[in-house]
């Protein structure tokens, strides 16, 4: 025991790292996000996921995340939210015509706007909240006084590591899509990370609690 309070430190870092490591939204959405517009947009992404995880970090450990998981109606309106958030700009990537493709070229997406975008797209996903909720107490020791803070402190370790997974997968996927500049390849990728992101939509949707 390191930090008092905390059981199994190591136990809990290598579990968080093998979660980080595991391909999921997150993960995919960075990835999609540096193979359509590029590395600095895939380093942005990640951090704004680790930006919006935070924030269900700070509610999880005030005790507010509980108590919107507690109402079935907050939770839903939640994920719903997320959910048409992604799909929409799943459709928007998709729908975007050649035209556009070719003024892209020009002018690239503010890398302020790729910033709040992922935020919300983390935020707004209850399944994140969920998660720090379920996994860990599994390392915090009950009997302790002060488990707000072994929480933050836990939490805050998951997420320096899901950060540094998720900005390599950030910088490999917008090398990857930097490569192919042609206006056909743009296309793919837009279709591609279009469809991506629906699909994550979709299943953040039809989702449950477990």
């Amino acid at each position: 025991m390191i930090i008092p309070g905390v059981e199994n430190l190591h136990v809990f870092i290598l579990a968080g790292l093998a979660l980080n490591l595991t391909p999921g939204p997150d993960m995919l959405y960075v990835a999609g996000r540096g193979a359509a517009q590029g590395r600095q947009a895939g380093i942005v992404s990640a951090l704004a996921i680790t930006t919006g995880g935070l924030a269900h970090l700070a509610g999880a450990v005030a005790g507010i995340s509980a108590f919107i998981l507690l109402s079935a109606t907050l939770f839903q309106v939640l994920k719903w939210a997320g959910a048409g958030y992604l799909i929409y700009l799943g459709l928007k990537n998709f729908l975007t015509r050649q035209e556009v493709l070719k003024k892209q070229a020009f002018k690239k997406q503010p890398l302020t706007e790729i910033y709040k975008q992922g935020m919300l797209v983390s935020a707004l996903n209850p399944k994140v909240a969920l998660f720090f909720l379920s996994f860990l107490p599994q390392f915090i020791d009950p009997k302790s006084p002060d488990t707000a803070w072994q929480s933050a402190f836990l939490g805050l370790i998951f997420m320096t590591t899901g950060t540094l997974v998720n900005v390599l997968v950030g910088l490999s996927a917008g090398y990857l899509g930097e490569r192919l500049k042609t206006p056909k390849a743009q296309k793919i990728r837009l279709r591609f990370t279009g469809g991506l992101f629906v699909a994550l939509g979709l299943g953040l949707a039809l989702s449950g609690r477990e």
